[in-house]
């Protein structure tokens, strides 16, 4: 929905997928994430946790990390991604250098 909103008919060209480092395979999310989640107006209804592995991160356009610990992690397990892998304070401030500043505003 979100994607929608900004990128318009761009958004199909967006696929979105999710992995974790530490994650208990086939777990559903979070009670505190879903709950956000539902906050934000998303639905963690068949979200199933899957494990990032070297091919994933490889394959990707783009990673995305919440931390540098976890980035660096992700990078241990896959080195090639190292161009594409950014937390998510790193990627929002290059991409505030290069996107239209509206795309960032809380709607």
């Amino acid at each position: 929905m979100r994607f929608e909103q900004m990128l318009g008919d761009g958004a199909s060209a967006v696929r979105v997928r999710k992995a974790g480092v530490r994650a208990l395979v086939g777990d559903p999310m979070n009670a505190s994430s879903a709950a956000e989640l539902r906050r934000l107006g998303g639905d963690p209804g068949g979200f199933v946790s899957s494990q990032v592995t070297a091919a994933r991160a490889t394959e990707a356009d783009l990673v995305l990390t919440a931390t540098r610990d976890l980035r660096s992690r992700v990078l241990e397990e896959a080195p090639r991604a190292l161009k594409r892998t950014f937390t998510i304070r790193e990627f929002a401030a290059l991409a505030a250098n290069v996107l239209p500043f509206d795309l960032f505003e809380t709607r």
